[in-house]
């Protein structure tokens, strides 16, 4: 697809997104993200992070995260860096979740390490500390990155 015919039809796939988030089933929602997804624009992530809430329906937000993972893991990984902080507050759940998904695949990690310093660093450093606290085998990992974004 042509890149301007590619940016109308994303725009448009967006305000389906925005309109459906209310008004319709979750599988309706889904099957626009999973539009969005197929079309492999990275700069969607953010989009699609928006709707990461505490409050929604689990299938949902699960089905959400999976999506936003197909993503080629550099892209993902950096697009999530740069703007999870922005949706900490309405989703710190599922923030995190994501979090965790990147800390146990190995080469997300390494990417994660290689980029972490992109990242808002107060933001990043209170998600690694409670990841630290609340996951024994997460540990070694987030000290290392702490270490990292502390130096």
């Amino acid at each position: 697809m042509e890149k301007n015919n590619q940016n109308k039809y994303m725009q448009e796939l967006y305000r389906k997104l925005e309109s459906s988030s209310d008004a319709t089933t979750p599988d309706d929602f889904l099957d626009i993200v999973d539009k969005i997804v197929a079309e492999n624009v990275p700069r969607s992530i953010p989009v699609l992070m928006k709707y990461l809430d505490n409050e929604a329906d689990v299938y949902l937000m699960e089905s959400l995260m999976i999506a936003m993972e197909s993503y080629n893991p550099d892209e993902y990984i950096c697009e999530f860096i740069s703007v999870f902080h922005r949706f900490i507050g309405k989703g710190s759940f599922w923030i995190k979740g994501l979090l965790y998904g990147i800390l146990n695949n190995e080469e997300y990690f390494g990417i994660l390490k290689k980029h972490i310093r992109e990242a808002d660093k107060n933001s990043m450093l209170d998600l690694l500390y409670a990841i630290e606290r609340q996951s024994p085998p997460h540990r070694l990992q987030c000290k290392e990155l702490i270490e990292i974004l502390e130096n």
